[in-house]
């Protein structure tokens, strides 16, 4: 960005929100062993609010759109605790030096796509997951055999 808007400094962080019976130990572990590297990573339970001077930026999946990770953390939980669970995933992004406007616009812009994602200006923690609706596709049938040259022709336009 050329108008001196841009951030001084950006950090990132994965999100996993994840619903289930699970008790302390349960998400500690899953937390530890599981969600973060130990010699790269620390782990937050919770949503930990924004350093001083930057503006907090979440995207998430909207309800409905396939979200692989979180399908996979909900295998390795369910291996690991023999519960079951629902997870969804979303990245945080603090972005140093901005105003919360800029910030925004510099996300949409740049690191979600509004056709699977929405954007959250502060830790997204819903009562419930949302979920998609679900739809039976139709299957059209297109009889071809025995047709002419030209009904084959007039039906490929």
């Amino acid at each position: 960005m050329d108008d001196g808007s841009a951030p001084d400094q950006v950090s990132h962080a994965s999100v996993y929100l994840v619903q289930g019976a699970l008790d302390d130990g349960q998400c500690a572990r899953i937390a530890e062993e599981l969600l973060a590297d130990p010699v790269t990573q620390s782990v937050t339970a919770g949503a930990s609010p924004a350093p001083t001077g930057a503006a907090l930026i979440e995207v998430h999946p909207l309800p409905g759109v396939t979200d692989p990770a979180a399908e996979s953390v909900q295998i390795a939980v369910k291996a690991m605790t023999g519960v079951d669970t629902r997870v969804q995933t979303g990245n945080r992004f603090e972005l140093i030096g901005t105003d919360q406007a800029t910030a925004r616009s510099l996300v949409e812009r740049s690191l979600a796509n509004p056709v699977i994602h929405a954007v959250h200006e502060s830790p997204y923690q819903p009562e419930d997951f949302a979920t998609g609706t679900g739809s039976v596709p139709e299957v059209r049938e297109v009889p071809v055999r025995g047709l002419s040259d030209g009904e084959l022709e007039a039906l490929s336009r």
